[in-house]
């Protein structure tokens, strides 16, 4: 018998990953904004090697949630 598990969200089944063309898709962001960005360490992202950098969907929309204000008639 095999037990199977299930996801409770399935969006983090397939996740999408890319360059900053998807970081600039995702948050609206300049491509300078989103340099000085990652060069602070303020945007999720990972780097390969030196120069390569790759930004996860995921994380990014996390990302823009994590900073929203509440308007007054949302609380």
């Amino acid at each position: 018998m095999t037990q199977q598990t299930r996801i409770s969200d399935p969006s983090k089944l397939e996740d999408e990953r890319g360059g900053y063309g998807l970081a600039q898709d995702v948050t609206g962001l300049s491509r300078s904004a989103l340099y000085s960005q990652v060069g602070r360490g303020a945007i999720p992202h990972f780097r390969v090697g030196q120069k390569t950098v790759i930004f996860s969907r995921h994380e990014l929309e996390e990302w823009l949630e994590s900073g929203r204000v509440r308007a007054r008639n949302d609380r």
